[in-house]
Formats: C-alpha cells, sequence, structure tokens
C-alpha cells in the first residue's frame, strides 16, 4: 500500500492532524522529514498546519528549512 493510501485509510479513521508525539511531531514533520511529499501535500490539503512546534521549538516550516525541503 503506497504511503498516500495508508494515509487516506487513516484519516477515513478519524485521525487527528493535531496528535502528535511523544517529542511533539506531527503527521506532517514526519512525513516531510522522511521524504514522503505525496503524504505531506495529502496532510496540508486536509489542513495540517504549518506553525505546529515540536517539543524542540521547530515548526514545519523550520524543518524543512533544516531539511532543504521544501515542498
Amino acid at each position: 500500500m503506497r504511503a498516500s493510501a495508508a494515509t487516506r485509510k487513516w484519516f477515513d479513521k478519524g485521525a487527528s492532524l493535531d496528535e502528535k508525539t511523544k517529542y511533539g511531531m506531527t503527521a506532517l514533520m514526519l512525513a516531510n522529514q522522511e521524504g514522503h511529499t505525496e503524504v505531506a501535500k495529502l496532510l496540508l490539503d486536509n489542513g495540517a498546519l504549518l506553525d505546529e512546534e515540536d517539543s524542540y521549538g521547530y515548526s514545519e516550516v523550520v524543518q524543512r528549512l533544516l531539511y532543504k525541503e521544501i515542498l
């Protein structure tokens, strides 16, 4: 199953975009960090926020700059 299909299934089961890992990372942050651009786009299209911060105070925008990955 492709990552975007799995993410769509996750949405269909009522997953929250606001949920974070114990380190404060959102699904959007994880998708970007792992290079899953289709998933990141799907998350953004469904309302994922760019200004959420992880436990270290980094937002998605800052993480993109750190990883040099801009959608």
